[in-house]
């Protein structure tokens, strides 16, 4: 029988696989994404046709108010943040519980956005699970930047890392 000390570095071995698998995830759906345009001409009717089939009223008029007029500057963040903060951080651990906290509410935009297309909300929700199981157990200080961080400061004021 495993000890609890052995339980837990396997739960801080699984959380760290499940960060990189996530960052993995995120980086690979922006490669996708660039490849199909999403990035630069084919944003704006992407977003136009999230808009327009959304069921949640708000939701539609965030985008059509907020989004939609400002798509140069929503496209420009969204590709670095998906690429850099979402993906490569997540993979090598740094700043995770920021990561993951962005990743997180990117996300529950896209569980937003599920209602009204094809898209079964039920996979936004695993991947919301996955991101605070992931921020919340500090998961970059395992196999991560973050561990290295954390020796230098162990218990930062903030906890980013």
């Amino acid at each position: 029988m495993a000890s609890r000390s052995q339980l837990e570095r396997r739960a801080t071995y699984l959380l760290a696989g499940l960060r990189a698998f996530m960052g993995s995830l995120f980086l690979v759906v922006w490669a996708l994404n660039l490849n199909k345009g999403l990035y630069g001409t084919e944003y704006l009717p992407f977003i136009r046709d999230i808009a327009k089939n959304s069921d949640i009223a708000p939701y539609r008029r965030f985008l059509e108010s907020v989004v939609i007029p400002n798509a140069t500057l929503f496209r420009s963040a969204q590709f670095i943040t998906e690429s850099l903060v979402m993906g490569v951080f997540l993979i090598v651990g740094f700043l995770t519980p920021l990561s993951s906290l962005v990743a997180a509410g990117f996300t529950f935009n896209l569980l937003l956005a599920s209602f009204g297309n094809s898209d079964w909300p039920g996979t936004f929700l695993l991947m919301l699970a996955l991101l605070v199981a992931v921020g919340i157990g500090r998961a970059g200080r395992t196999w991560g930047v973050d561990a290295r961080l954390s020796r230098r400061n162990p218990d930062p004021r903030l906890p980013l890392y």
